[in-house]
């Protein structure tokens, strides 16, 4: 089972949502621990008999997350880098003239897919933000209260609500979580 956890960026999260996305987490864990390999018993976490789980990754704050409370746990990583720190991938047009360059490096998006394919279930963690409009026309043009993602007001458009609908459209198991 391999289990991918995608979210937003640190500067969307408020310092106080972050003791309840490392509760959240664990608890992802715990319930698909207990689900894979029928352990009922706390005295088996952290024993390794369940090397069912897998965290895929993309390293990022959400991820790093994830990363530490797998390693507390002794969970399987998978990690997914971006190689360009950016949306799109990117081939320097110089270094491709001079044939030093064959291929492009790998922004956010090529590293999302990746991270929807190699996954069996995928958790989207988003901050829970309060519009400060009533109406729907003008939510969507307030930032970050509308997802264009999801199509739905209360979170922030990010690059793991796209990852989320990538992974819908092949199939996968996805869950939306909101934290307050």
């Amino acid at each position: 089972m391999k289990i991918a956890i995608v979210g937003p960026s640190a500067e969307k999260w408020k310092p106080e949502q972050i003791p309840r996305i490392r509760i959240y987490i664990a608890r992802i864990f715990l319930r698909h621990i207990v689900k894979e390999s029928g352990l009922m018993d706390s005295r088996f976490i952290g024993k390794k008999e369940y090397e069912l789980i897998t965290l895929v990754s993309g390293h990022d704050f959400i991820g790093k997350l994830a990363e530490e409370i797998a390693d507390e746990l002794g969970i399987k990583k998978e990690i997914y880098l971006a190689e360009v720190n950016q949306w799109k991938d990117f081939l320097d047009k110089e270094m491709a003239e001079q044939r030093l360059a064959k291929s492009p490096l790998k922004g956010y998006r090529s590293r999302n897919i990746k991270i929807a394919e190699a996954c069996d279930v995928l958790y989207c963690i988003v901050p829970q933000i309060q519009p400060k409009h009533k109406l729907i026309d003008d939510i969507v043009k307030e930032k970050n209260a509308f997802c264009g993602h999801c199509n739905m007001a209360g979170h922030p458009t990010n690059g793991g609500c796209w990852t989320m609908k990538y992974s819908k459209k092949l199939g996968k198991e996805t869950h939306l979580v909101v934290i307050e």
